[in-house]
Parts: structure tokens; sequence; C-alpha cells
């Protein structure tokens, strides 16, 4: 029996995987199947690619356009060039920069800072993301940050978190 090895670095560490051909089994498919597995291996505290189609789908969800978004990651990371994000931009900080990206502020609707101030005070409280979406449901008739922004009154949301802190 055959044994096909498949070796790459993910950060600073070698990663070797082995897998037994069978009798006849065409060699091509089996690489073929092992790099399918090895697509969903990223390096840990790296920018992955569910990440910038997060940064891509906020931003079309606050109105922006494409190239709006490129222009984005250019002047944040010096590049739009998604071989040069993935996998090297850190996790965190295009993190940060996913959460930085909102519609404009409409005056008398909620704004960024306000959902901001609302998540910290209720994570600092122990509640985890569902109990927060549920919150905002119930509080303000929508659990998305995109559906609140600049589209619910600014004086609803502050009274959300003012029963947030009396919870």
């Amino acid at each position: 029996m055959q044994t096909l090895t498949l070796s790459f670095e993910i950060g600073e560490k070698m990663l070797t995987l082995k897998r037994e051909l069978k009798p006849g089994e065409d060699a091509a498919a089996a690489v073929s199947r092992l790099l399918q597995e090895v697509e969903g291996v990223e390096d840990p505290g790296k920018a992955t690619a569910a990440q910038l189609r997060a940064l891509y789908a906020r931003a079309s969800a606050a109105g922006w356009s494409k190239e709006q978004v490129k222009e984005y990651l250019e002047e944040k990371l010096g590049t739009s060039l998604p071989a040069e994000i993935v996998g090297t931009a850190d996790r965190r900080e295009f993190s940060r920069l996913i959460n930085q990206v909102y519609a404009p502020e409409v005056p008398g609707k909620a704004t960024a800072s306000q959902m901001r101030v609302l998540w910290a005070k209720a994570l600092s409280k122990g509640w985890d993301r569902d109990r927060v979406r549920g919150f905002l449901e119930e509080k303000v008739g929508a659990g998305r940050d995109e559906k609140i922004i600049g589209c619910v009154d600014q004086a609803l949301v502050a009274s959300a978190i003012r029963a947030l802190e009396a919870a």
C-alpha cells in the first residue's frame, strides 16, 4: 500500500498529513481531497477568509460599495488584496475593523457608539451574544446592530441601555 504525505507550514508550525492510498485509487484525487481538508486550517491569531467575507457583508448592509471597502482596507491595512490579508493580518485587529463598519450617523437615530456602550455593559455582566440579541429584540425590536444603527430612535436605545444597567 502506498502512503500519500502532504506537508505545509502554518505560521511557525509544520503540519504533515498522511493518507494510505487504496489499491487503484487515483493519487491526484487523493491529493485534491487532502487539500480540501486543509483549506479550513488557518494560522491562529491571523485574519480568516470568513472575517473578510463578514467585513464585506457588514459594509454592504451599511450601504458601502466594494470600492469603498477596498479604500477602507487600503487605509487601515495598506492593502485590499485578500491574499495579503487572510493569514497575514492580526485576527483581533481585523475584528475591530469589522466592528467599525457602520452606516453614517442619522440625526435622532441610534449611533454606533451607543451600541458599543450597550454591548460593553451587557458583556461585562457576563451575558452571551444570544442573550444580548434577545434583549435588543425585546427592547428595540431588532437584534442586530445593522438594523438598529441609523434606523431605531436614539431615545429607545438609550432607554434599553438604562434597562440593561438596572438588570
